[in-house]
């Protein structure tokens, strides 16, 4: 029997689905699904691609406890704020004394620049940061309201609500049109676009209309949290998860696509600013997106060797030949993606319970003209790579939603599969030890 997975014109901003844009987010129904199909409250849904965190979000909505896992500091920090509930009243007060506190820096600012006070000199405490074409990104008037807000945000404790605020300053950067505050359009949609503002923007108006967004869709989840319920981001890396084994009940998650969405270009703009405070530094999160699975920085040596390795299943041995005789390099990271996975559906397999399911959202790519059938692929990889102990049970087919998945369609790497997204049910086998 076929299954409507499509949700289409259902409203997905509801809780905190929509306080930050982030690239190819699915709809918020489709966990809801997932988690309400495959498992029961107070049991434990894992996402170890978590991105932006729309599974713990509906694992706290529906009384279940939701772990997550990603490589990203920036989708780390989008994912904890969106699934932990603010008491309502704690967040007010704190808003208002943000809101005071700031007026009187920016008041401060106004001030010196009437004067025609350096920034350096009016606000010596303050370093503006230092990265790469920081002036052609950024006016400069607006990376040093950026600083003094910054800096206000520093000094707000507990961490919880520091986060939330965090999140809002980095949302007024990475937007999904031209309203970001930084020289840019698009950034949701992961690759950044240099646009000059018609004015210079402001950055506290930017700041305190987010804000206000962002308060509404927390109160909203702090009131719609089924009890009991929790959500903890776990760590960084899918392919190695620091979980016991047979200790989780449901596996939802959608993997980066192949080739395809290179998630660094955009966050970086927010990790200019916010960097340090999750414990990164440009250069570390320049580096640190050579390791991302589905990145296509690897080596041409690198992709050439990869291309000539086997993966000892046919259809993906044979997609990743007709890859190499059309474009070599883009074969080799294909093949270093499905490598990658590999190792996470592994890991998937040893931490699911027996019996349990795991959910995968994918989409099917299109790579130098070579279609690539990723969902099947990825389903006899789970098989492959954990010996049988997950089992393919079923795919579901759904149309995309172009004007809410935001997908970038750029250097020929997608065709028409990228308007049709699958869902595949894994399951770990029960006799499994």
């Amino acid at each position: 029997m076929a299954i409507d997975l499509n949700f289409a014109g259902q409203r997905t901003a509801y809780g905190t689905h929509g306080v930050h844009s982030f690239a190819a987010k699915f709809p918020p129904q489709l966990a809801r699904w997932g988690i309400e199909s495959f498992s029961e409250a107070g049991e434990t849904v894992l996402d170890p691609m978590v991105g932006s965190g729309t599974t713990l979000v509906e694992a706290r909505l529906l009384g279940r406890h939701g772990l997550g896992v990603d490589i990203d500091p920036l989708a780390r920090l989008i994912a904890a704020v969106k699934s932990t509930p603010l008491p309502t009243d704690v967040l007010a007060a704190a808003t208002r004394h943000l809101l005071v506190d700031a007026g009187a820096d920016f008041a401060d600012l106004r001030l010196a620049r009437e004067y025609g006070i350096p920034f350096r000199d009016a606000f010596r405490d303050i370093p503006i940061p230092e990265f790469p074409n920081r002036d052609y990104w950024f006016m400069p008037k607006v990376s040093e309201e950026l600083a003094l807000l910054r800096r206000r945000l520093d000094r707000i404790d507990p961490k919880p609500i520091r986060d939330f605020f965090y999140v809002v300053f980095s949302s007024t950067i990475i937007t999904k049109s031209s309203s970001s505050v930084a020289n840019v359009r698009d950034l949701a949609h992961s690759r950044p676009h240099f646009a000059t503002p018609r004015v210079q923007p402001d950055v506290l108006r930017a700041f305190v209309t987010r804000l206000a967004r962002m308060t509404r869709a927390m109160n909203d989840l702090t009131e719609g949290c089924a009890s009991p319920s929790s959500a903890r981001i776990i760590g960084d890396d899918a392919r190695r998860l620091a979980l016991a084994d047979r200790s989780v009940d449901l596996i939802f998650t959608s993997p980066p696509y192949v080739n395809a969405i290179d998630y660094p270009r955009a966050h970086k703009f927010s990790l200019f600013w916010l960097g340090d405070a999750l414990g990164t530094s440009t250069d570390a999160y320049r580096d640190l997106g050579r390791s991302y699975i589905g990145t296509d920085r690897v080596p041409i040596k690198t992709c050439h060797a990869l291309t000539r390795e086997r993966f000892g299943i046919a259809s993906l041995d044979a997609t990743i030949e007709r890859l190499a005789e059309a474009d070599p390099r883009r074969a080799g990271v294909a093949s270093r993606y499905f490598d990658d996975m590999g190792r996470a559906l592994s890991e998937m397999g040893r931490v699911l319970r027996p019996g349990r399911q795991a959910v995968i959202v994918v989409c099917p790519s299109r790579i130098a003209d070579v279609n690539v059938a990723t969902h099947d692929l990825l389903a006899e990889l789970a098989e492959a790579r954990t010996s049988g102990v997950l089992r393919h049970v079923e795919t579901h087919e759904r149309t995309l939603d172009d004007s809410r998945r935001q997908l970038p369609i750029t250097r020929g790497r997608f065709g028409p599969g990228m308007r049709t997204e699958f869902v595949v049910v894994l399951r770990r086998d029960a006799a499994s030890l």
